[in-house]
């Protein structure tokens, strides 16, 4: 049985889960899009676990309310290849209520590695 006080652990295994760093390639600063239409730069970067990449993990980019709200998943779910990286093209919803937002790139836990996020 794991330490409730330990690291994460895989349930079927019961190894421990490794934490993942995701970072950006490019900071996407300011910038405007319209709802419809696809950002104006792709969603690129790298999941990573203590100093390597982090391969075949799935990540999603959300838009994150700048004035407080759910997240809101946008584009597909892309998996990173062998050395962690990932590129996404990102079409904002028709939908997408007016405001401001920022971008976030996020990971669910895997049976090897930890969830992670990229503004952590």
């Amino acid at each position: 049985e794991a330490d409730p006080a330990g690291p994460p652990t895989d349930a079927v295994t019961q190894q421990p889960l490794r934490p993942v760093s995701i970072s950006l390639e490019r900071d996407a600063g300011d910038f405007e899009a319209f709802r419809g239409e696809g950002l104006p730069f792709d969603v690129s970067g790298v999941v990573s676990a203590a100093s390597a990449g982090a391969g075949a993990v799935r990540v999603q980019v959300y838009l994150l309310p700048e004035g407080g709200g759910d997240p809101r998943p946008v584009g597909a779910a892309v998996s990173t290849d062998a050395q962690g990286r990932f590129t996404s093209k990102v079409r904002l919803p028709p939908t997408l209520m007016l405001g401001h937002y920022r971008l976030v790139v996020a990971s669910k836990s895997t049976a090897e590695f930890e969830p992670g996020r990229s503004d952590r």
